[in-house]
This record gives C-alpha cells, structure tokens and sequence, in this order.
C-alpha cells in the first residue's frame, strides 16, 4: 500500500490554512502580481514541501510580490490509509442482549 493524496483544495489567498506538520503537492505562482491581485502570465509550479516549511507570506495576497499558493492537496499517510482500512473492516455492531 503506497501514500495516497487527497483531494485538491482551491487557495483563495486570504487566510493561512492550519495543517499542522502535513506534507503538500501544491501548485504555486512564483511570482504573484498582489498589487493587481491577480496571477501573472507564466503558469504556476508544481512543488512538494511540508507545510510548516513555507513562509505565511506565500499563503496570504499581501503588498509585496513573492510566491502565492493557489491551489494544494495533502498527503494520507500510508499508516493512516491502513487505520482507516482496519476501522472500515471491524464488523457491523451487535445490539446487545438483555436477559430478562
């Protein structure tokens, strides 16, 4: 069983989203045009880092230009994606028996 990803998840570039230590396939402008508030010509870059390694600066449109995130996916884990498989497995719940 490999890591799998999740869905992609639109960045609209007005908030730091809270990961906590989560590794992310993103694609991202390297240079963002913020005055204008809009994306430059070139295409954006597709990148892989942990999500505490990247400055908030790249999340949020702000007055300087520097990189944007605009769009991200996480990475499940391999030892998560096998949690979620032993829970999906257990069998249906029983009622309970009550003697009389």
């Amino acid at each position: 069983m490999s890591d799998e990803w999740g869905p992609w998840i639109e960045h609209d570039g007005e908030s730091v989203p809270n990961l906590g230590r989560a590794y992310l396939d993103a694609w991202v402008w390297c240079i963002w045009e913020r005055a204008e508030r809009r994306a430059p010509e070139i295409p954006p870059e597709r990148v892989q880092f942990w999500s505490d390694d990247i400055d908030d600066d790249c999340w949020i449109i702000g007055p300087n230009d520097c990189s944007l995130i605009v769009r991200y996916r996480i990475r499940r884990p391999r030892a998560l994606l096998q949690l979620i498989e032993m829970v999906e497995s257990l069998p249906d719940r029983q009622p309970v028996r009550e003697d009389a």
